[in-house]
């Protein structure tokens, strides 16, 4: 039997990484005990996302302390932070390098003390090479002043946080061009200047989900550079509801007329693939509105429709 080079092997442990259930997650460890090669590509794929297939959080926990320098691990213990007799494990690989998704890494430690969570902070900033994503406890800390943070946090995809401190937008935004998920908690009377500059230097960003309490024309503004897929609470509709969405190719709603729907729709250019609407409050538009899909829609491809006793899917006029 011919030998598989490491390419092939990669995309074929890749693709089990993505289907696998995680309660089958012992069929992907066991790959390590192959031989050096299975062992060498399947190491950064399990740790792109360290806690989803971790066995036993304490282990993981020392593995990637053992990762700080000599004089980290001795300011921690000269702070109680870890115990005195606190050794170093001997790594095979600079595992941290390959953290990508650190989600859910919070778990690892939300009951150890904030000088080593920071610790641990300013090494994934240092240490990993391309971050996608974080988790939302290390936005309590400056991390856009960590060492490393251009090069580690250049590629971000995905940010989700409720912090009011305009100052990390804005340091954010001199690093970031790549965030195409964007989940944020706003109230009423924050300052939001920096957080409109974050929206605005990004490439394409393609969800944006904005749980606000006020209402704000600036965010509105932001966001129609980014009108690939939209997803927004009711108040930030009324900036946004008569404006041209050329390039909207996804629309998402949730407790909304369909009167707003429609307005929504018909300053489209043809260009939207899936509307999705759930929780309509008015139903009596629904004629108006699936007269909309038919005129404005010509390259849909998925589509929620409302019929009443009376109509059918003839009321559409178009052919699925």
């Amino acid at each position: 039997m011919s030998k598989l080079n490491g390419d092939i092997l990669y995309y074929i442990f890749n693709d089990l990484y993505y289907s696998i259930n995680r309660k089958d997650k012992q069929s992907l460890h066991s790959c390590l005990l192959v031989n050096k090669l299975w062992c060498e590509v399947m190491i950064p794929i399990l740790w792109r996302y360290p806690y989803k297939y971790v066995y036993n959080e304490e282990s993981l926990l020392i593995i990637i302390i053992s990762h700080l320098s000599d004089n980290s691990i001795k300011f921690l213990k000269d702070k109680s932070a870890i115990g005195a007799n606190f050794k170093k494990q001997k790594l095979t690989f600079n595992y941290i390098r390959f953290c990508k998704y650190l989600d859910d890494i919070y778990y690892i430690f939300s009951n150890r003390s904030n000088l080593l969570k920071e610790e641990i902070y300013k090494l994934f900033i240092s240490e990993c090479s391309s971050i996608k994503s974080l988790c939302m406890d290390m936005l309590d800390y400056p991390i856009y002043q960590y060492p490393g943070v251009n090069i580690s946090l250049s590629n971000l995809y995905e940010l989700d946080c409720n912090i009011k401190e305009q100052n990390f937008y804005h340091e954010l935004a001199q690093i970031c061009r790549s965030i195409e998920k964007i989940r944020i908690l706003i109230h009423e009377h924050d300052e939001l200047d920096g957080l409109v500059e974050l929206i605005e230097k990004q490439k394409q960003t393609k969800y944006i989900c904005i749980s606000e309490s006020g209402e704000n024309k600036k965010i509105a503004q932001a966001l129609e550079k980014h009108a690939n897929s939209i997803i927004l609470s009711n108040k930030l509709f009324n900036n946004m509801i008569n404006e041209s969405h050329y390039d909207l190719q996804i629309l998402e709603l949730k407790y909304v007329s369909l009167d707003v729907v429609i307005n929504i729709i018909q300053n489209t250019n043809g260009n939207l693939l899936k509307v999705y609407i759930t929780f309509a409050d008015d139903r009596i538009q629904t004629t108006k509105y699936n007269q909309a899909i038919h005129k404005y829609c010509l390259n849909i491809k998925y589509v929620t429709v409302y019929l009443n006793t009376y109509k059918t899917l003839e009321e559409l006029e178009i052919s699925l």
